[in-house]
């Protein structure tokens, strides 16, 4: 996501818990400028990959990352905070919380795992 209002690393901010990018807080970039952070991508991967769990594809539009309709767990932040600033407005922009597919999660842990700057374990 990209917040137009904010400037410097604020200006990227994850797709799923809003906060802006900072050099502790690696992101990776689907589509369009979507944006997952680390922390984001760890409790993705927990809770779909290792877990088992998360949305049923049934829930959910598109993935925000890719951009396809998968069949597939797909997951969204419990705690998305819809007033947070940097916020997109859902009712206006007719969408809904970010959520990424399980195909997305293992090419953006993949991803995140072969950076040696963030030291990222793969959880499990």
């Amino acid at each position: 996501m990209h917040d137009e209002t904010s400037t410097g690393n604020d200006f990227f901010r994850c797709d799923f818990c809003l906060r802006g990018w900072r050099e502790e807080l690696p992101m990776v970039e689907g589509h369009k400028g979507s944006l997952i952070c680390m922390e984001c991508l760890t409790d993705a991967c927990r809770e779909v990959v290792i877990q088992r769990a998360g949305i049923a594809h049934e829930e959910i539009t598109a993935c925000t990352l890719c951009l396809q309709h998968r069949e597939s767990q797909y997951w969204q932040r419990a705690d998305y905070d819809h007033d947070a600033p940097g916020a997109p407005d859902l009712a206006q922009a007719q969408l809904s919380p970010a959520a990424i597919c399980e195909q997305c999660i293992i090419q953006c842990a993949g991803m995140m795992e072969k950076d040696p700057d963030t030291n990222w374990v793969r959880p499990g």
